[in-house]
């Protein structure tokens, strides 16, 4: 196959509690639930994925493609069966959960799936509004614990304030989560199992971030 043509994917929304709008009404997603958390703009997970809406390819999915012409759909450098990324836009109205996610070799050790890193590219942002991203200083086991125990995780992470067009990428092992008021585009290598939490010895000792600030837009 060598006639390709430009592919338009139908998104897969995520309806959540801490959703908002703004994915609905200033990202012309108009088909989206009220309270859009994300939009998957490009996903093979089974059971949510994209599905091209245009042309002779009308309603294959990702696999489907690849099926047909998997280096000309996915690259010559994708040794995984499964397609590796996964791509969406989020909107948070209110502070997400605080996440680790394990490397290549740890996953695969425990679960026999791919680790998960990610990137971040900061669409809108209200003013004042963050992420978290790795501890602000080193922290004990004790305290860690503790701090999950009384609720003040965040009183230990590094805060980053944020404005439309700032970059990061957020490497495995990263403890990191959204703010409120960020509206994300993230792309992140495809983690179809839940975030992982492992051992507390895993993610402390660190005394600053790993994260990587990559750029900026407009400071407000």
């Amino acid at each position: 196959m060598n006639d390709y043509y430009p592919m338009l994917m139908k998104p897969v929304y995520k309806e959540t509690l801490w959703g908002g709008k703004k994915l609905k009404i200033a990202y012309g997603k108009a088909d989206a639930p009220e309270r859009t958390a994300e939009s998957w703009e490009l996903s093979a997970i089974p059971g949510d994925e994209s599905l091209v809406v245009n042309g002779r390819m009308q309603g294959k999915s990702l696999n489907e493609l690849a099926a047909l012409d998997r280096e000309g759909f996915w690259g010559t450098d994708c040794p995984s069966e499964r397609f590796p990324l996964l791509l969406k836009l989020i909107d948070s109205e209110q502070d997400l959960s605080v996440q680790v996610h394990p490397s290549d070799a740890n996953a695969l050790n425990a679960l026999g799936e791919r680790g998960k890193a990610e990137m971040w590219y900061v669409m809108d942002a209200r003013p004042h509004s963050c992420l978290y991203l790795g501890f602000s200083r080193k922290v004990s086991e004790q305290e860690l614990f503790e701090s999950c125990g009384t609720g003040r995780v965040l009183e230990l992470l590094n805060r980053v304030n944020v404005s439309a067009g700032d970059v990061f990428y957020i490497p495995p092992w990263t403890v990191h989560a959204i703010g409120a008021g960020v509206s994300p585009w993230r792309r992140s290598s495809k983690a179809p199992t839940p975030p992982f939490a492992f051992s507390i010895s895993t993610v402390s000792g660190r005394t600053e971030s790993p994260a990587s600030f990559i750029g900026s837009g407009p400071r407000r």
